[in-house]
């Protein structure tokens, strides 16, 4: 979920702000380098792991999504595990996320190239959060994409 979220802001229209690609980007650098050296837990900086909110809002957050995430649950299941449970393609993808991650902040201001770049990002996250092997093929077929389409740019 911390790499599925600064994805998904960069892939929506959200993405078009200036300079949030940049610091989603950042996130999820950090959050891959924290997979790549091994840690279970995510380490997040005391003021943030401060923050709370309400459980009213929590519940009422989850009731807006729902609708949507039994949609995907649909489509989602424990295929191909082995590529969304081992350390070392966990490790993998955190370095494909890392390029991919650095690639964004470097060529953020073109329109679209964010979008296109963390779409990869998004799928290897999901894979990892339900444990599906396909949607990690996914993932790597939209990294090869995307880094094609990167270096035509």
């Amino acid at each position: 979920p911390l790499l599925m979220a600064p994805a998904l802001l960069i892939i929506l229209p959200s993405g078009a702000i200036p300079g949030l690609p940049a610091v989603c980007s950042f996130i999820i650098l950090m959050v891959s380098l924290q997979i790549l050296i091994g840690n279970n837990r995510p380490w997040i900086p005391n003021k943030i792991g401060k923050i709370s909110f309400s459980r009213k809002k929590f519940k009422k957050a989850s009731e807006m999504i729902e609708p949507y995430t039994r949609k995907i649950d649909k489509y989602v299941e424990n295929r191909f595990e082995f590529l969304a449970e081992s350390m070392i393609s966990k490790r993998f993808v955190a370095v494909i996320c890392s390029i991919l991650a650095i690639a964004i902040i470097i060529i953020g201001f073109v329109p679209v190239v964010p979008a296109a770049l963390a779409s990869p990002i998004l799928f290897f996250a999901l894979g990892l959060s339900v444990k599906d092997g396909t949607l990690m093929m996914i993932g790597y077929l939209a990294f090869i994409g995307a880094t094609i389409a990167f270096i035509i740019i």
